[in-house]
């Protein structure tokens, strides 16, 4: 901050402009499995018109594709097997949305259910970030209507109607939220949408 008083700053004004957040980039990384109507496959091998299975609405046709470059060095958010009910491990991109339910989200904040963004989950048994060590591609999936899908054996990953972004059919974690959780939680499976 700058003022022309040492004591006054009504009439401050910031030394650096404001440093305006890059885009949000979503996505899944190359061999990430997605469950389709032909089975589990990997995002690099999905096309426009693939059915593809959703966690609260059955198959819905994957309407398009968007490959993204992620440059080497970017942070990738590391998913050890199981934290996430995927029965491997997964990188994501910190802005890719995680659905997540259990007992701690309806003890904490009365949900059944919650979305929070991949980087927000850093720290909790074992989910770390790391650099990609090479430039990757990201598939972003796009339907008609904001869907849920299955990857890697039971991570149920959050694919927005028009690319991301928040969407009045899931509930949403804040950052601090999403700390809380960490704190107080083990693993977070999406079992409740699975039928018995």
């Amino acid at each position: 901050m700058f003022s022309p008083s040492q004591n006054d700053f009504s009439r401050a004004e910031p030394v650096l402009p404001g440093i305006a957040r890059a885009a949000p980039v979503r996505g899944l990384l190359p061999g990430t499995q997605v469950e389709t109507l032909a089975g589990w496959r990997a995002v690099e091998r999905l096309a426009p018109g693939d059915m593809v299975e959703t966690v609260d609405g059955g198959l819905r046709r994957l309407r398009a594709t968007r490959w993204r470059r992620v440059p080497e060095g970017r942070d990738l958010i590391h998913v050890p097997a199981g934290v996430l009910c995927n029965d491997r491990a997964v990188d994501l991109l910190p802005d890719q949305e995680v659905l997540l339910d259990g007992t701690a989200l309806a003890r904490l904040f009365n949900l059944a259910a919650a979305i929070v963004c991949a980087q927000n989950l850093v720290g909790h048994l074992g989910v770390a970030r790391h650099p990609a060590t090479a430039d990757l591609g990201a598939c972003e999936m796009l339907f008609d209507e904001d869907e849920v899908i299955w990857a890697s054996g039971g991570l149920c990953l959050y694919c927005g109607a028009r690319g991301g972004g928040a969407s009045a059919r899931f509930e949403w974690l804040t950052p601090a939220q999403a700390r809380l959780f960490r704190l107080t939680s083990g693993a977070a499976c999406a079992d409740v949408f699975r039928a018995a």
